[in-house]
């Protein structure tokens, strides 16, 4: 990871809770906001298995910039009294994520469709996820008998508004001097001609080696998209219950009820 001190972690939290009039009413409310950067860097290679030599063939780096935004909230209203009690939950969160990345890939090698070519690739992705769910519950008593009832409604939203990648394409882009060839009498080393001179060389020297010409990239791939989920999920429960006495020891509960729920879900791209 890289530059992680220019846009360092911020993480805020605030809750708060009170009851009123003789602790039938209750109140609880929290906030949360996170800020986390996860930006990195990276480089590998590439190999090409040849009878029993190893060649390097390929390299690639990547940088990328990643931002996480996350933001949470969540409120509990209660209200309590002997033979009632009522419940109000509710939640939200939410990860916003912006994710640019550039990319070089070096291919080396003389045969393919990649050959001897230096790609370019910058892509940005903007992503919104968040998530909402109500819930209220009821119990009542009446004697022995209680009524349990409750509604629950939730909203699930991913959202790629912004999904572009541009790629770029520098072809017979090292110098003519350097060329990839089958290893000959090396032992176990890389088989390169490098300005008439078969040897070793190694991945991190393909940049030296690279033309970098700019001037020479021409665009053959592009891609743009959106895209959009949303799931909505809405349920109901009702239970009747009471308890019957067979004698000093033993108690029988009878419990009825029924449950309904229904989801709905809908993507666009």
């Amino acid at each position: 990871h890289r530059d992680l001190h220019s846009f360092p972690t911020r993480r805020s939290s605030d809750l708060g809770s009170r009851r009123f009039i003789n602790n039938t009413i209750g109140l609880f409310a929290n906030l949360d906001f996170e800020r986390k950067n996860r930006s990195d860097n990276s480089a590998s290679a590439t190999y090409e298995i040849q009878d029993e030599f190893s060649i390097a063939n390929g390299l690639s780096f990547q940088d990328v910039n990643r931002l996480n935004n996350r933001f949470g909230g969540t409120f509990v209203f209660d209200y309590t009294q002997p033979t009632t009690k009522v419940k109000l939950f509710s939640t939200y969160s939410s990860l916003d994520s912006d994710i640019n990345t550039l990319q070089e890939l070096l291919s080396v090698g003389n045969t393919g469709a990649q050959a001897r070519e230096h790609r370019y690739i910058g892509s940005v992705v903007e992503t919104e996820l968040a998530t909402f769910t109500n819930s209220l519950k009821l119990e009542q008593y009446f004697g022995r008998v209680q009524v349990s009832a409750g509604i629950s409604y939730s909203r699930a939203r991913n959202e790629t508004p912004t999904s572009y990648r541009l790629d770029g394409v520098e072809e017979s882009a090292f110098s003519p001097g350097f060329n990839f060839e089958q290893p000959t009498a090396l032992g176990d080393q890389r088989g390169f001609l490098v300005d008439g001179v078969n040897g070793y060389l190694h991945p991190e020297e393909f940049v030296n080696k690279a033309l970098n010409d700019t001037s020479a990239i021409f665009v053959d791939w592009i891609y743009d998209s959106q895209s959009k989920l949303l799931e909505d999920e809405l349920g109901a429960s009702f239970d009747f219950q009471f308890d019957t006495k067979i004698s000093n020891n033993f108690n029988l509960n009878w419990k009825f009820g029924g449950k309904y729920k229904q989801k709905q879900r809908e993507f666009n791209f």
